[in-house]
This record gives structure tokens, sequence and C-alpha cells, in this order.
């Protein structure tokens, strides 16, 4: 009997007990492997880039090709363009605690509207804004002394007045940081004004702040926001004249603050295909807000009509990504998705997003099934596939969730889970529980024209470059293959891959399951391909290369017979897998391709 494994466009499907019933073109398990073009290739491990300089690595973000970390307090930066540039540079202007756990950070742009903004009929609250004199430092490109209406970083830890991270437009265009002003600092010459808070989100021109308050039912629970156009200007009260009130406690942003719930926010998130409204998330429940701007205060929207999406909270404020237009959530219980847009419109729900991979979530103990509570989580869109780390039966690993629709997949679908040396340690055929030595606290990518490149922090302050590294470990299972009849009972004799593009001496690993035991293990060791010579540099190939695909054979002995039969199967470099071949019984006759060479 021949299983032919050649189709790996639906994705890795880990949602069966019973993996011979899996679809056609799915996998029940792939392991730093992409398939987007029907191979499956390998993806590099992370590189730790984190410097022996940092001991409380707190948060990091991202302007264009900078990428910056904040470790113990102080600001470090990196500009990934320079090629001269080979470490991160600290930043002594400002400074925030060295102690708290995480910061949180936001990336504003160029401050506009740079005019004063008076009420237009005294003591009318609602009566809306006129913006009257241009700010006189308008015509310097900023209106505060260094960086007040420039791009920047805004960096909270909840304690300090919030770190601003800049470049110095008065010199060399290096890169500064300094103490945002507060209310008491802030003049209509000089309108910056940004309160201590938590999470931040920027959006339809608005800065939005998850506030610090005094008062325990308030703290990590009001929302304050911005003028509109101006991100570090939250001075929203103002009288006829464009002053400010007195008092912080009458004038300040929590005076115009919105809330949605009695817990603490976890996440604010930004709505694809929408410029105003935003998701706000709790640990249990999530509002889509929606900013009115029919009805305002000091000309600035109210929010009252908020839209309760359910019982679907955020475990932190980097576990929300979009999804193919949709809005993905890792939550306690996993990965849920919902439409934004439909929202809107009606009755709010909710899709389990790892409905396809829900059993890497959990396992069956006798009657009962247990679920992994996820404690944190971090997504990103990157390259067009969606990144979730989240913790699994195998440990912490990142789930990667491919938004280019197949036929067979035509909403998208799971094709990895990667796990790295530096965060799991996952045994292979053991009964030890995988230890779980770190997890990912947030990703970042750095991108401009000529940089594109992924960052992760994790819990126990590791800097990683994600698919950096010139290490490879990738992993696939390829099972479960059944007889039709049940009584029918098989035995593996010969096992085939085809392997493309071996960039150096691979080797690969056979391991052959007879209903889940493991009974028979192998290795082969394929040469790398001579420097490839170009053969084609137009139609219909275009630039193309003599690769010299290469066979692994595996004469399979000892193997048991069992009903079902499968394959796991390591390599260690970028080669792609096309086709697997699985031969079972008697079978001596097995054809395979004479033009490739065979390593046996």
């Amino acid at each position: 009997m021949e299983y032919k494994f050649d189709n790996f466009k639906a994705g890795m499907r880990a949602d069966l007990r019973d993996n011979s019933k899996r679809l056609d073109g799915a996998y029940p398990l792939g392991i730093n492997v992409r398939s987007r073009s029907n191979t499956l290739f390998s993806v590099p491990n992370p590189a730790d880039i984190t410097d022996n300089r940092w001991v409380n690595v707190q948060g990091q973000a991202a302007m264009g090709a900078i990428h910056i970390v904040i470790a113990d307090g102080y600001a470090w930066v990196r500009d990934y363009s320079d090629v001269d540039q080979d470490s991160y540079t600290r930043l002594y202007g400002y400074h925030l605690s060295a102690d708290v756990e995480e910061v949180f950070t936001v990336t504003v742009p160029l401050s506009v509207l740079a005019y004063t903004r008076k009420l237009k009929v005294a003591g009318d609250k609602a009566g809306g804004i006129n913006y009257v004199d241009q700010i006189p430092q308008l015509r310097n490109g900023f209106y505060s002394e260094q960086g007040g209406g420039l791009p920047c970083v805004i960096v909270q830890d909840g304690i300090n007045k919030p770190m601003l991270i800049h470049q110095d437009i008065i010199t060399d265009g290096q890169f500064v940081c300094r103490a945002a002003k507060d209310y008491k600092h802030w003049t209509p010459e000089n309108p910056e004004y940004v309160p201590i808070g938590y999470q931040m989100l920027y959006v339809g021109k608005k800065l939005y702040i998850v506030g610090r308050s005094p008062r325990p039912h308030e703290d990590g629970r009001l929302i304050f926001h911005s003028v509109s156009g101006r991100p570090l200007d939250f001075m929203v009260v103002v009288d006829e004249d464009g002053n400010k009130l007195s008092e912080e406690d009458d004038g300040g942003a929590r005076v115009v603050a919105h809330a949605v719930d009695f817990d603490r926010i976890t996440a604010l998130a930004a709505i694809p295909n929408n410029v105003n409204n935003f998701l706000v998330c709790t640990l249990k429940q999530s509002w889509l807000v929606v900013p009115n701007y029919e009805m305002t205060l000091f000309g600035e929207p109210t929010f009252r009509d908020d839209i309760y999406i359910g019982p679907v909270g955020a475990v932190t404020q980097y576990s929300i990504s979009p999804v193919n237009g949709d809005i993905a959530i890792i939550g306690q219980r996993g990965i849920r998705s919902f439409n934004a847009t439909a929202q809107s419109k009606i009755q709010s729900s909710s899709v389990p997003l790892a409905a396809q991979v829900h059993t890497l979530f959990g396992q069956r103990e006798g009657n009962e099934e247990t679920n992994i509570i996820q404690e944190t989580g971090a997504s990103i869109w990157y390259n067009d596939y969606t990144l979730f780390a989240v913790d699994t039966i195998y440990g912490h690993g990142v789930l990667v969730y491919d938004n280019v629709p197949t036929a067979e997949a035509p909403s998208g679908r799971y094709v990895s889970l990667d796990m790295f040396p530096e965060i799991s340690n996952t045994g292979e055929f053991t009964t030890t529980t995988p230890t779980i030595r770190d997890r990912i606290h947030s990703f970042v990518h750095v991108q401009s024209p000529t940089v594109s490149r992924l960052f992760a922090v994790t819990h126990c302050s590791q800097v990683l470059e994600m698919f950096a590294s010139d290490t490879y470990t990738p992993a696939i299972y390829a099972g479960d293959f059944a007889r039709e009849k049940e009584e029918q009972q098989q035995k593996a004799k010969r096992v085939t891959m085809m392997f493309m593009f071996l960039d150096r001496e691979t080797t690969v690993e056979l391991t052959i399951l007879n209903d889940t035991r493991k009974s028979y293990t192998g290795s082969r060791i394929l040469p790398a391909n001579a420097t490839p010579t170009s053969v084609y540099q137009c139609l219909p190939f275009g630039p193309c290369t003599d690769t010299s695909d290469k066979v692994a054979v595996f004469n399979v002995e000892d193997s048991e017979r069992s009903q079902r039969v499968g394959c796991w199967i390591r390599w260690n470099s970028y080669a792609e897998v096309s086709t697997i071949d699985i031969y079972t019984d008697d079978e001596d006759n097995i054809p395979f391709d004479t033009k490739a060479q065979v390593y046996s």
C-alpha cells in the first residue's frame, strides 16, 4: 500500500483525536515550517541579541528602522539601517523606574492643528471649539523646546512622568529622550500635557491612555483621550480664552475620561478598516468603543455607544492582532476572533479561532478534558502571517497563522507551531512534562524601505531577533494512515522523502509510529548541493537555478504491525520537503524519480 503525502495547502490541523481522519492536504503537527508554496520549508531559530548591560528588560518599540529597548528604566536605541552600528546606545536624558516588570509604549506621528483652542461660547462645554491663533513656535517645526509636536515614542511605567523618545531636530538628528510635560507646565503656546498611565493606543488622530489614578476603583479603568491631531496634548478642557483651569482635578484628562467596566483594562487595540472605533478589553470581556463626533465636549467626541463584544478578554496589551480583516484575541481560554465591522451593525459574536488546533490547548484524561489557562500572550501581523505566542501542551511556542487563502483553506489556516530551545524544553517520546523556560512578552516589527526585522522581548529579559540565527530545527508529523477496513493492519516497509534546495549537509531523522507507539528510528545524511548554476533568466521561470533534488530513502526494519502508521520527520537545514511517500506491507517494487539523487 502506498500513501503519498504531497499536498500541504490545508495547513496544520491539530483538531482530531484520530489523525487518520485528517483532511486532504492537512498535517497534524508542523514545527518551525511554512507551507505557502505547497512544500514544507523551514524557518531559522531566533538569534539571542540580549546585551549583557541589560538586567531587567521591560519593553520595546520601533520607529521605522530604529529598534528601542527599555531596560532598567533606560531607553536603548539601534538604527538597523546604519550598517556601521553594531550595538545599542543608551539615552541619558531621562529614565523611568528600573524595578517595574513591564512598560507600555506607543509610537505617535507629527502633531497637527497647531492653533490655540478656545470655547466658542463662554461656559458652553458642548458648544464647540474655535481654533484661533497660530502657535508661535510652529515655524520651527515643533512647539515645545524639544519635540512637543514631533513624531516620538511614548513610554509609560505607570509611576513616573512618561518618557518621550524622538530625534533631536536642533542638532544632528540623533535620538534623545526627556520627560513629558504635565498639567502644571501646559500653556496655550506650549500645549503639551501627557498624563501618567499604562496601555496606550493612537487611532483616529487621537491618543488614548489607560490612566493612573490615586483612587483604587479608578486606577487602570479610565481611558484618557488627547486633543484630535495632537497626541501629546491632553488639555481637552479649555475656557473661552484658551486657558486651562487652575486645578488638574477640575480640568485634567480625568474630567472627560471614559470607562467600560469594573475590572482593570488589559488592552486597547485598533480595528481594521475603521478610522475611529477601537477595542477595549479586560481580562474577561471586550467592548467596541465608538466615538460620537455629533455630541462633543470641548470640541472632542463623547463615548456613549459602546458595543459589548462578549465574554472574550485579552490577557495583555500585546495579545491582539488582525487576522484576515478580523481581530484575533488571546484570552485565558485560547484564541478567538470577531469581525469588528459587522459588530457595529449587528449583534456581537466571536469565533474560536483556535478550533483548528484546539488539541494543542488541552488534553483528555479519562472522562475529563483539561484546558491550558493562558497567563500571558503576544501576537503580531508579520509578512501576511499572524503569530501567536501562547502556552501549549508542548510548552510555550508561537502558533503561526497564514492569512494567504488557498482553495483548501479560503479564510487562512495554521501552518506551524514554532518551538525554540530559548523558550521551552520539549522532549520527544518522553513522559516528562515540557519545561517552559521563558515566555514571549511582546513582538515589534522594525521596518523601513531597506529593513525588515522582527524582535521579541521575553518575560525573563531576553531580546530575540526572530528567524535570524543559522540554526534550523524543523519537524513534521505525517500521518496517520489507515486502511479502509478497521480490522486490516499494516506494517511500514519503506519511507521516501524528496528534499529541495539543500543549502548545507542535512541530517534527516525518521521515527515510525504504530498506533502512536514508537517502533523504528533511523537517520540519513544528504550532502549539500554543489554551487548552483543559473540556467534561466527570463520566461517562464525568471531567475532560476538547478536545485538537484535529493531523496532520503528509509528501508524500515523491525517496525510493528498496526492499524495506523505515522511518520515523525526532523531535519536540520533550510531544505524544503516536496513529497513524502510511505509504503506498507510487502510491496517490493517501489518507484521513485530516477533523476533525483538517492541516499539510503
